[in-house]
């Protein structure tokens, strides 16, 4: 089950495919989208990922298969944040309120503060803290930051999971299908009722 919030945006139209794993959850005004991965019939090097995170070349037999933007098992898209492929996402990782991911790889148990940017083409290992506001555009940037653990987002993710996956379970138990139907009984009470009062 993934959580998927009003206002989230899942673009497929460009770079595709996007895969969103798990657990994981979008939060409101959340952006996924990539650039192409193709141009005038050919493959565009570095624009897709392996579900194991590997960055492929156009000419690897496994671009075909691979992912624009892939999103990890119980990750976090905290409000507002914009994830812009080719990008990949570990598992368990929380990117704050209003980040940037874009052209880059995020590695497992991560956590993005809120807001920061990563791009360039870097990659930040597992377990690894990008502080509240912090622009990543280098390779020696990434290498450079903080553990997650001790650090202040060390438990953010958990804490974000359960409440959305709280709010995932309450929807079923609601039983969507009594949504849906109610929700289209006012599209179509709006939609007869089209006459204009008289002037």
């Amino acid at each position: 089950m993934v959580f998927v919030a009003p206002t989230a945006v899942c673009r497929g139209d460009e770079g595709t495919p996007i895969r969103i794993n798990a657990g994981a959850n979008m939060q409101d005004g959340v952006v996924i989208h990539a650039l192409e991965t193709r141009n005038n019939g050919h493959n565009i090097d570095g624009r897709k990922f392996t579900g194991d995170g590997e960055r492929l070349g156009g000419s690897d037999p496994r671009f075909a298969d691979g992912y624009a933007v892939w999103i990890g098992s119980n990750t976090s898209l905290a409000h507002g944040s914009m994830i812009h492929g080719p990008a990949w996402i570990g598992n368990n990782t929380f990117v704050g309120m209003e980040s940037m991911i874009f052209n880059a790889k995020i590695g497992d148990d991560v956590a993005v503060g809120v807001p920061a940017t990563v791009t360039g083409g870097v990659e930040i290992a597992d377990g690894k803290f990008v502080p509240p506001g912090l622009v990543i555009m280098t390779q020696a940037d990434a290498d450079a930051l903080p553990d997650r653990q001790g650090g202040p987002y060390e438990h953010t993710n958990a804490a974000v999971l359960h409440v959305n996956q709280q709010l995932a379970e309450e929807y079923d138990k609601a039983s969507l299908e009594i949504i849906i139907q109610e929700r289209e009984r006012m599209m179509e009470r709006g939609m007869v009722e089209t006459s204009m009062p008289d002037p």
